[in-house]
């Protein structure tokens, strides 16, 4: 078994950017991600459902080093400003490496 390096890129905002995370994941030809509904609190001071605790959507998705990179360089020119949003990335090995080789990202 041969493992590969690759990055694990996550990013946490608001639901309502949802679908423009998905239409950027496929404008990069990214096919595969994760997403789920999430909830907490920050300097918000979000304490719970009952004192509108907002509701976040948190995608998972594995990419090559290069492409984590726009991904993130992407998500910060485009919602820093405007949303609360974070992206971070983290080492990852993976086995099939040949699934994530094709996967290219033209700005």
């Amino acid at each position: 078994m041969e493992l590969n390096a690759i990055k694990l890129v996550t990013i946490i905002g608001p639901k309502t950017i949802k679908d423009d995370i998905i239409a950027l994941f496929k404008a990069a030809g990214i096919s595969g991600y994760t997403y789920g509904y999430v909830f907490g609190g920050g300097e918000s001071r979000l304490k719970g459902t009952e004192a509108g605790e907002k509701e976040n959507v948190q995608f998972a998705v594995l990419v090559h080093h290069l492409l984590a990179i726009t991904l993130m360089d992407v998500i910060a020119q485009e919602y820093f400003d405007k949303e609360k949003v974070i992206v971070f990335e983290q080492n990852a090995n993976v086995i099939r490496y040949k699934k994530f080789e094709k996967v290219e990202y033209e700005a």
